[in-house]
């Protein structure tokens, strides 16, 4: 007999016979293989326990997967849970914390009560930080611990969160640590690097909210949540939830399952967010000599050379590619003659944003830029029309008056899309649908994977695509 018990952090799992551990270790472990463009595929192990004494040791957000695991494998398994309910918010509380909330936004403040937590996935422009302060609202006696990876996530959740919804805020960064207040907005890596000092702190926390919580998963994450004992309430907020079982369950493990859900097609389909138009736009830019120039590469990495392939394709085949950057600007002109404004240009590289912006005059806002939010303030405001942008604005960041997106680095990350693509979603006066306009590449095997991956994504999103020759703009 397999036994689990479940506690406020961990499950315990013991089991009478080798076999038996054997089954759970196998439910437990995934092999998957790596493709990486730095170096040859290579296997990789990802292991979701580890043994304690006599016991299996895992994070308890995984427990309801292992079981659905054991029961197809016919084995006997007991379950005590040594948990505690969240408790239901006072009535007068959760009327004053739902008032401004949209209808699917109270369905998951009560899904995530229900469930202790567990993961809010919510699409970009879906609201994820009021209902997060709807939660903490909700319950003025309890201590909560939100959390956050990048500093303009901090700022931006703190002034929403006092000024917006009068929740008395501490911080916890590198300038400032105030811990006694109804809710400390601390970043991650500041946190964990003052583990030592902290910890009495954290085993006093009731609620943990982690957001963007996709970043959730390793060594930070496991060193938190393993030190916030007392916690009963675990959620994480995210619009993507990553597609591959260990990945996912490296983020559930902490959190629970998802416990409520709103894509993408849902917000456009009930007016929350603006509609969207993708533009596949095609052209003779794939004509560089860089399929003949990565099939060598791929023969010397495959020699034993160390090279990262996608870097080189990239910069020769979109990144230092004139047609290609001829054919954005040619866009961009388009866009902006026919009356077009707010502009938004995505690269993933700091020396294509530099191309870019010399050839457009557009400016290139980065993690570098100095005077990277009066930019943004600038174009929000519509003083400037047009941005280039690096993965700065990936996530949190809240910039709006953006009507058209043109997506210039190729990839195929579905979270990164989905992320870009919700930073134009948002619903705004006069806006009844955001333009998206991005560029096939066939140039080699791997550019057209990525492509063609786009677009199934696009598909699977329910998201309108017109192809259109670069001719016709």
């Amino acid at each position: 007999m397999i036994t689990i018990q479940e506690s406020n952090v961990y499950a315990y799992i013991t089991c009478e016979t080798t076999e038996e551990e054997l089954a759970v270790k196998k439910c437990l472990t995934f092999v998957k293989e790596v493709k990486k463009y730095s170096r040859r595929p290579f296997k990789m192990t990802t292991r979701f326990y580890r043994k304690q004494g006599k016991f299996l040791l895992i994070f308890k957000g995984i427990v309801s997967d292992l079981i659905a695991k054991l029961a197809l494998l016919d084995l006997a398994f007991a379950c005590e849970k040594h948990t505690v309910q969240f408790p239901q918010p006072r009535k007068k509380n959760y009327e004053e914390a739902i008032v401004d909330l949209r209808p699917y936004q109270i369905d998951a403040f009560n899904a995530a009560v229900s469930s202790n937590g567990g993961i809010l996935w919510l699409a970009t422009n879906a609201g994820k930080t009021e209902v997060a302060g709807a939660i903490i609202k909700a319950y003025p006696d309890r201590k909560f611990l939100y959390l956050v990876s990048r500093l303009e996530l901090l700022t931006q959740t703190i002034e929403r969160f006092r000024d917006k919804l009068g929740i008395d805020v501490g911080e916890l960064s590198t300038s400032e640590q105030n811990l006694k207040r109804h809710v400390t907005v601390a970043m991650t890596q500041t946190l964990y690097s003052r583990m030592e000092k902290l910890a009495p702190y954290l085993s006093t926390v009731e609620c943990v909210i982690w957001d963007e919580c996709q970043h959730a998963g390793g060594k930070t994450a496991e060193v938190i949540l393993g030190k916030c004992t007392g916690a009963i309430f675990r959620l994480g907020l995210t619009g993507t939830v990553p597609p591959n079982e260990p990945d996912r369950l490296s983020i559930q493990q902490f959190f629970g399952p998802v416990s409520y859900r709103v894509p993408n097609e849902y917000l456009i389909d009930h007016e929350y967010s603006s509609g969207i138009q993708i533009y596949m736009v095609r052209g003779s830019w794939s004509d560089t000599g860089v399929g003949p120039e990565v099939q060598r590469l791929v023969m010397l990495d495959n020699m034993g050379m160390r090279l990262n392939l996608w870097h080189e394709a990239c910069m020769m085949g979109i990144v230092k590619n004139e047609a290609r950057n001829a054919a954005i600007h040619k866009v961009l002109t388009s866009i902006l003659r026919t009356g077009g404004s707010g502009v938004l240009i995505f690269v993933d590289y700091i020396e294509h944003g530099n191309i870019l912006s010399e050839l457009t005059g557009v400016p290139f806002v980065s993690s570098e830029s100095q005077d990277r939010n009066e930019l943004f303030s600038q174009f929000k405001s519509g003083k400037i029309d047009c941005l280039i942008t690096s993965p700065i604005l990936d996530e949190g960041v809240d910039v709006s008056r953006i009507h058209h997106i043109i997506f210039s680095s190729g990839r195929k990350s579905k979270i990164k899309l989905l992320q870009r693509i919700g930073r134009g979603l948002r619903k705004e006066e006069g806006k009844t649908v955001m333009n998206l306009y991005d560029f096939y590449d066939d140039e080699t095997p791997m550019f057209t994977r990525h492509t063609k991956k786009r677009l199934e994504i696009y598909e699977s999103e329910g998201f309108p695509v017109e192809i259109k020759n670069i001719q016709e703009f």
